[in-house]
């Protein structure tokens, strides 16, 4: 699914596309993209709160205090953009 030569942070928008994350009630929790990326828990966070300074995703934190992510409208242009 992933070369070995991507970046981890382009990496990390990709799976989150692929997961559909796209939207609050589908955001997934880091260790979710963790286990798909094969990349470190604190790498992911790491990387995730960069793009949510970038604007590029969206942080909330469900019923049981759960942090999870989803992609932006930015985000999703992001990870289109990078097809062509």
């Amino acid at each position: 699914m992933f070369s070995e030569d991507m970046d981890p942070r382009e990496m990390v928008l990709l799976t989150m596309h692929n997961l559909c994350s796209v939207r609050p009630e589908s955001s997934k929790t880091g260790k979710d993209i963790a286990q798909t990326t094969m990349l470190g828990i604190d790498d992911i966070l790491r990387i995730l709160r960069r793009y949510e300074s970038e604007g590029y995703v969206k942080r909330l934190f469900d019923e049981n205090g759960n942090e999870k992510f989803y992609l932006t409208c930015n985000g999703i242009i992001k990870v289109c953009a990078s097809f062509t």
